[in-house]
């Protein structure tokens, strides 16, 4: 897969090449080695430009190392000229050529000035190559060209997953189509998403950061609340499937949630969804807001599919065992259902993440009700235990239920409340379930 990658890395540069030299190009020697953040003035005039190019080399020096080059014209919109890091990057030293990434074709620009960004990394600029005769369809075809550009990245970063038995896929995304200026008033100056806007599936792991502790605890391995009381099983259209949800819903106070391993995840089972930032999602030192709906553990035989390209990828002695007993996080992010995993993240529990874990107080207030809605109780399955949501206390209706026996699972009469481990308890022996229908004693291959 890395031999694909360099013949489709240079075919690009030649493509970009062999296109501009009909043009009447010019070169700026810049001979100039850079080991930190700066910003220089090399052009002479600020008359309009259709093309910008750098050739140089670069070196990675860490697991977390970027290079960028960003253009700045006169009204100061930003282009990304190149970028650079791990998971794209050939190897950690290499030389480059006539690069070009949203410049490879402009509409008649005016520069200004070229900022440089670096984190653990040495650039070396030898020349800046443009092309100041005008180019028709400009924008058409800096389109096409930032479409290969992009299609190389996944091709390079799929490699390095594969080359180091990572458990994601990549491909481009809602992200990964953003300019580099709509990414920058997204994540923060100088973000470092290290691959995850061409995330699309599996389990992102941030290479080079260091994962949180092994939970070894009794607690359940695995939650979801996605599929809780079978909220997301179409063939339970009677318990509480919902097919078309639309809430806009309010809170009156929030607290926060101790951040270790053990309390996030017991507070996620008790309280409901939880809000919470992940620190250095997109600036290494900033943070983004997302929901936690739940977690996983990894474990010797998982396999996990490329939810657009077939394939996949299997936990094994061999090749990734280091994963094998950590936990991962399931976001809900909100850049819509192209991002990510249908609009999921499934992140590897990393050191310092999540952060700002809160819970909110109930009852919860949906707005697009004309009157305050109180808690109700129900028991769907009909097997004697009542569910009243994630408050605590039953409501008015049910209090005379005890709060310990809340029902774990109102789609399936099969389970009782939930044991001190939140594990739902199997009825034993089997039970008769009276319905409409009159008595029925339930499928019993769920023991079996």
């Amino acid at each position: 897969m890395k031999k694909f990658f360099l013949i489709s890395f240079f075919g690009i540069l030649v493509t970009f090449t062999n296109q501009l030299a009909n043009a009447q190009t010019q070169s700026i020697t810049v001979d100039t080695t850079i080991t930190a953040d700066c910003e220089f003035y090399p052009f002479s005039s600020s008359d309009a430009i259709y093309g910008l190019s750098l050739t140089g080399s670069v070196n990675l020096s860490s697991d977390t190392s970027l290079i960028r080059v960003v253009l700045y014209d006169s009204l100061f919109n930003e282009y990304l000229v190149y970028e650079s890091y791990p998971l794209i990057a050939e190897s950690s030293f290499f030389n480059f050529s006539n690069v070009c990434d949203e410049t490879c074709y402009l509409d008649g620009t005016s520069p200004y000035s070229i900022e440089v960004q670096v984190i653990s990394a040495t650039l070396n600029i030898s020349t800046i190559t443009y092309n100041p005769d005008y180019v028709n369809r400009a924008d058409s075809l800096q389109t096409s060209a930032k479409q290969t550009v992009e299609l190389t990245k996944v091709t390079a970063i799929n490699s390095f997953i594969d080359e180091n038995d990572m458990l994601w896929f990549a491909d481009t995304t809602s992200l990964s189509n953003m300019s580099y200026q709509q990414k920058e008033a997204l994540f923060g100056p100088k973000f470092n998403l290290r691959g995850f806007d061409y995330y699309i599936g599996g389990i992102f792991i941030p290479w080079g950061e260091e994962l949180r502790e092994i939970d070894n605890s009794t607690l359940i391995e695995e939650w979801d609340w996605r599929n809780r009381h079978g909220a997301n099983d179409p063939t339970k259209g009677d318990y509480y499937y919902d097919q078309n949800p639309d809430y806009k819903l309010t809170f009156d106070s929030y607290h926060y949630v101790t951040p270790t391993l053990i309390n996030i995840k017991t507070k996620l089972i008790e309280k409901g969804p939880l809000t919470c930032s992940v620190l250095n999602y997109g600036a290494w030192g900033g943070n983004h807001a997302l929901a936690l709906v739940g977690y996983g553990k990894i474990k010797l035989g998982d396999t996990y599919s490329d939810p657009r390209n077939g394939g996949t990828i299997e936990v094994t002695e061999t090749e990734n065992s280091e994963y094998i007993g950590h936990t991962y996080w399931k976001f809900k992010n909100s850049y819509g259902t192209d991002e990510g995993d249908n609009g999921y993240t499934y992140l590897i529990a990393i050191l310092y993440d999540p952060y700002q874990v809160t819970y909110y107080d109930t009852p919860v207030d949906n707005l697009l009700t004309p009157e305050t809605e109180e808690p109700l109780c129900f028991d769907k399955d009909n097997d004697g235990y009542w569910n009243w949501g994630i408050q605590y206390e039953p409501p008015q209706e049910c209090s005379s239920i005890d709060p310990s026996d809340k029902d774990s699972d109102d789609s399936d009469p099969r389970l009782r409340p939930f044991d001190e481990d939140y594990y739902s308890v199997p009825v034993a022996p089997l039970m008769e379930v009276n319905n409409e229908n009159g008595k029925v004693i339930p499928n019993n291959s769920f023991y079996s």
